[in-house]
This record gives C-alpha cells, structure tokens and sequence, in this order.
C-alpha cells in the first residue's frame, strides 16, 4: 500500500514539473551549455524636444504647482527613451543684470531644473540668444546649476574649447556624441574664446566640423543640436539646409534644430535625419503645436524615427488623443516636409529629392 502510494505521488510530481517545463518562458529545447554567452548588443534610443523656457510664466507656474508641473503629461514619454535631448532657452541663476536693448532677458530659479532632470531630460543644449541673457556671473552660474542636478550641458562653456566639445553618451559599448552650436545670438561677443565664456557659434561651421571629424573615429554616433532660422517662418531657409546637409556629409547622423518658435519639417539625406525645427516645447504660449521625436540606432545607424504629436496647453505640453487632430496633425508635417511621410508616428522617406 505504502509502495502503491509513493509510486502515485512520484507520478504526479512528474506531471506537474512537465507543467512548468512547458509553460515557463525561459526554458528552451537546446541542451543546457555552461559557458557564459555574451550580450546581444541592444540599440540606443534618443528623444528630442525644442525650446524650454523656464522663467516668466512657466515660473508663476512651478511656483504655484511645483517643479514637475511642466512636464507631469510628458515624463513617461520622455523617461521611456535611453537619452533625451532639448534646448534651455534661460539662465539659471540669482541676480545679474539683464542685457541692456533686449526686447526679452529670461532668468529662472535654479530650482527649476529639479522637474527636467524629474522629466527623464539628460541634455540641455545653452547654444541660444537667451542663456547669457543676465551676463557671465549667471551664465556661469548656469553651467554649475546644471551639473548640481546631474544633467549634461552642451553648447556653451567657460571657454572655447569647451563651448564646442561634445557630451558623450554612452550604452552598454555603444557611444552617441552631442554637439549644439547657435547661428542666433545678439551679438558676437556671445561666442566663447579662448578663455572667455559663451556659446559654440556656427556662422563659420569649421569649428563644429573639426569636431564632428575628430570624434567621429570613438563614437558609433554624432547628433548636432542647433538653434538656427526665422522664428515663425514654417520652412527652413536654404542656408540651413545647405548647413544640415554639410554636417551630414561631414559623419552627423542626426541635425535638431530650434528657435523658429514653431514646428518645420523633416528631411533624410544621405543615411541621416533633419529635423529643421521642433518648436516650442515648455514655453509662455497658451497654446501651440509641438511634438516629442524620437530616433532609435542600430549598428548601421538609424533605423527608424518616430514623432508624438503634442500641444503646449497652459505653457506645458500634453500629447495629442484625439485620431482625427493626430491626422491632421501628421498632414500638417508632411506638408512641411521634404520628401518625407509620417505613417501611424514613424516618418517614412518617399524617395524624393528635393531641390533648393
């Protein structure tokens, strides 16, 4: 009886470890190998958003309703990607003088990057024609209050050298090299020297270029981040595309532009992406069009790109819900766009070259 017994409940024991076997996920009908098997390597995915204005407005705001406020609708979009990259249109510091003849001088409370790094942003590009808007106390000041919050500055320095050296991103074994650089400032005396402070200016791209080159040997791949164009012109000027399509040839893979204030287009040229202007993103407009783009790489470089459509609604962005204003709002970009189609998100190149 006893023998009967165990003989009956070894049997079920058996069924119910068949059960497992067959149900668990990680069980395989290869033969078990000790040996250690190396990584898949796994791409790397960037997001990109355009202008951040943190002062004013947007200010009355996070004093109101906290740091985050800007970004509560946003940050599961832009902490899902591996990087995420956008442009501070302010300085960051207490005190200074606002820039004598300026229309607009944007000055936030260093608090506020506490809701950006929050937001999953990990770069701030400082090449803009509003950064030094309270003069180099502040501007260095900046600097230091974006690193006490563990983000990247890029574009800007105490210096030259460091105006145009490139933040460098790293996944795994995989490198990505951001470079920023404006064509937009006051006046000349904006651009960093030798050993004085400012930003990375583009007038001339050889600097920018030298760079692209010399990192291109380390990096598997090289974004530029420019603030350049026409504000509230829709379509880029032909200097910026001759600009993109120089960089690229040069070993950029993706060209960002802002500082229009509103969305422009796309292009693909030459195994690359320009993105002429993301627009506004957190910014002192009621209401605006802007959108979050996301680029992933591979080994061979990018294998696809998306947008999520957005409206700045109250000075912070919420995606867009509704099907039929995502239509039209995917429309809208193709109109603006070179050669380029948007399918459910993902920009699609049609294969068509356009002139200039």
């Amino acid at each position: 009886m006893k023998t009967g017994l165990k003989l009956l409940i070894g049997l079920l024991v058996l069924a119910l470890l068949a059960v497992f076997i067959v149900t668990d996920p990680q069980s395989s009908d290869e033969p078990e190998d000790d040996t250690a098997q190396p990584m898949e390597a796994q791409g790397i995915s960037m997001s990109f958003v355009g202008d951040i204005l943190l002062a004013s407005h947007v200010q009355t705001g996070i004093n109101r309703s906290g740091t985050n406020h800007p970004f509560e609708k946003v940050k599961p979009l832009l902490s899902s990607s591996d990087f995420t990259v956008g442009n501070l249109e302010n300085a960051v510091g207490m005190g200074g003088i606002p820039q004598p003849d300026k229309e607009y001088t944007f000055r936030a409370d260093p608090m506020v990057l506490e809701g950006v790094k929050w937001s999953g942003i990990d770069v701030l590009s400082i090449a803009n024609n509003h950064v030094l808007d309270f003069g180099p106390e502040v501007f260095d000041q900046t600097l230091n209050n974006i690193n006490s919050n563990d983000l990247h500055y890029v574009g800007g320095g105490r210096n030259r050298a460091e105006a145009f050296s490139p933040v460098i991103l790293e996944k795994e074994d995989k490198k990505i090299a951001v470079f920023a650089a404006s064509r937009v400032v006051p006046d000349v005396s904006w651009h960093a020297g030798d050993s004085s402070p400012g930003v990375a200016g583009v007038y001339d791209p050889r600097k920018l270029i030298e760079g692209i080159d010399y990192v291109k040997e380390q990096a598997h791949h090289i974004v530029v981040y420019l603030h350049w164009g026409t504000e509230r012109e829709t379509s880029p000027g032909s200097y910026q595309r001759r600009l993109a399509r120089q960089l690229i040839d040069s070993g950029a893979d993706v060209v960002v532009g802002t500082h229009p204030h509103v969305l422009q287009g796309f292009e693909f040229y030459n195994h690359g992406l320009i993105a002429y202007s993301l627009g506004n993103f957190v910014f002192t407009n009621l209401e605006n069009d802007t959108l979050i783009l996301t680029v992933n790489f591979g080994d061979e470089g990018i294998e696809s790109s998306s947008i999520i459509p957005c409206k700045i609604r109250n000075y912070r962005p919420e995606p867009l819900e509704d099907a039929s204003r995502i239509e039209e709002f995917y429309k809208m970009i193709e109109g603006r766009s070179f050669g380029v189609g948007v399918q459910n998100g993902r920009l699609v190149d049609r294969g068509i070259e356009e002139g200039f």
